[in-house]
């Protein structure tokens, strides 16, 4: 009992602390952080994508040394109210992400504010790469074509063209220099576009992996749909769901049976029983969304 006693006052004690050190901050000076024009195209996106966004910025007290996080969200509106020290504040960094759900880039006007309680203050958050995030919502947006394909028929929608999958080398540069040994398997990753690949030399004499056969396809962007609407990003329990997912009833499942709890990936596969492929799904730690998508050719073979 004493030793649990003791637990609990040094937790308390823990928790103090941490509360002391975020407010160290806090006065009675006015200062607002808000993501200034915002496109159109951040509204047009999936509201679990959405959810996922965010704009994040470190303001640090020259003197004190002292820093405080800043979110800018979906829920407050891309903007936050601050009520900061009198001084002089850097802006250390800005962020915004994930990237692999959705590829924007910010930067922030001012490198440091000086703030007074006389005189409110903005700090104004810009998107610097509008058009290349718009032009990527579209294409993103899901094609009446692709809504009507099937999980299995190899054909989705990648940044914006449909494609058959097994020709995604023609829409993705792959680099390996070494030709792949006798019947081995190779893994080849274009880390830009968040595209893998396994390919498996059949031969006897080694091959240059263009000539070998594609077993494996795994994306981990936000760049691809597959039939009927899965993507990267995508709500879990619109996509797995038994009953009112996509696919139905999984085939298997593998990785962690503790989705959501931060613990590790789950998988949730579903299989073509007439040509043996499979789909994959891959879940996020937090179970927050899907974070990958793999798709393997004739793996009864």
């Amino acid at each position: 009992m004493k030793k649990a006693s003791l637990l609990l006052a040094a937790w308390a004690l823990v928790l103090g602390l941490t509360s002391c050190g975020k407010n160290e901050l806090e006065g009675e000076c006015e200062c607002t952080v808000a993501l200034l024009d915002v496109p159109k195209e951040l509204q047009m996106l999936d509201e679990n994508l959405l959810e996922q966004f965010e704009i994040s910025l470190e303001l640090e007290n020259i003197y004190s040394e002292k820093t405080m996080d800043v979110e800018l969200t979906a829920e407050n509106d891309f903007c936050q109210e601050l009520k900061l020290q009198p001084g002089t504040y850097l802006i250390r960094y800005s962020y915004a992400g994930p990237k692999k759900l959705i590829p924007v880039e910010v930067e922030v006007k001012q490198e440091k504010i000086e703030l007074t309680r006389e005189k409110p203050l903005a700090v104004d958050v810009l998107i610097t790469n509008k058009q290349e995030f718009s032009d990527w919502v579209w294409k993103n947006t899901a094609s009446r074509e692709i809504l009507e394909e099937s999980a299995f028929s190899r054909e989705i929608q990648f940044e914006g063209q449909m494609i058959d999958v097994t020709r995604i080398a023609e829409y993705v540069a792959f680099e390996q220099k070494s030709k792949i040994p006798p019947y081995e398997r190779e893994i080849i990753t274009n880390a830009e576009k968040g595209v893998t690949i396994v390919v498996q030399n059949t031969n006897s004499e080694s091959t240059d992996w263009q000539e070998c056969e594609l077993i494996k396809i795994t994306f981990k962007k936000n760049n691809v749909i597959w039939g009927q609407g899965a993507f990267v990003g995508m709500d879990v329990t619109k996509a797995v769901h038994a009953e009112k997912g996509l696919y139905g009833e999984p085939y298997a499942m593998s990785g962690t049976v503790l989705a959501g709890v931060g613990y590790d990936h789950t998988y949730v596969s579903y299989l073509d029983t007439m040509n043996g492929d499979k789909l994959t799904l891959e879940i996020a730690p937090d179970g927050n969304y899907i974070s990958g998508i793999s798709y393997e050719f004739k793996v009864f073979e």
